[in-house]
């Protein structure tokens, strides 16, 4: 299951945050290895947003349970 957000900020930025059951937060790099299935997205979060980041919520953190939170920021 998958979960999004979105938020227009005061200063003129726009903030999105996704939630999935995974706690796997990826890590950055270059580009996704040519076979790979998955990653694409990722990639091009960190070419054009300003800002990006992520947490792992553990297991119970939410009701939901585990999971990850990823966001990007752009500028309007």
């Amino acid at each position: 299951m998958t979960r999004s957000s979105s938020a227009q900020l005061s200063d003129g930025r726009l903030r999105v945050g996704v939630w999935d059951s995974s706690p796997y937060v990826p890590a950055p790099f270059a580009q996704p290895p040519g076979d790979a299935e998955s990653g694409r997205g990722l990639r091009l979060v960190q070419a054009y947003a300003d800002s990006w980041g992520g947490w792992s919520l553990g297991d119970d953190v939410l009701p939901r349970g585990a999971g990850k939170l990823l966001w990007f920021e752009v500028r309007g």
